[in-house]
């Protein structure tokens, strides 16, 4: 583990505390009015701030292990469903540097070519 890493989820862990210190002032908030005699309204800022600090840390953590330099780099395929490509094409660099699809036989493809990019796992 580098250094640049370690003060990067310092600094993260950071955010993520404020973001939690906000969603808690909700509930605590929510706490407030129910015991002020209000069920219905208490109970839904209760709901809505836990929910809230759930979905807001994971989307941080997954846009987190993204970024350079990140400590949660490893753990991205938690996070992220990763890039799947059609597999009877293959994807190679030609001697000009240029990237281009080759069917299973070795031959040039120069039809349309589906890929599907990855996406956050809720």
């Amino acid at each position: 583990m580098n250094w640049i890493g370690i003060i990067s989820l310092g600094f993260f862990l950071l955010l993520l505390a404020a973001l939690f210190c906000g969603f808690l002032t909700t509930v605590l908030i929510g706490l407030s009015i129910l015991k002020n005699g209000s069920i219905v309204f208490g109970r839904t800022f209760i709901v809505a701030g836990i929910l809230l600090m759930a979905i807001v840390s994971y989307i941080a953590l997954a846009k987190y292990s993204k970024g350079a330099y990140s400590v949660l780099g490893y753990f991205e395929s938690y996070f992220y469903t990763g890039v799947t490509y059609e597999p009877a094409l293959e994807i190679r660099q030609n001697k000009d540097g240029l990237y281009l699809a080759y069917d299973k036989d070795g031959n040039l493809y120069t039809g349309f070519r589906k890929s599907f990019y990855d996406k956050l796992r809720l």
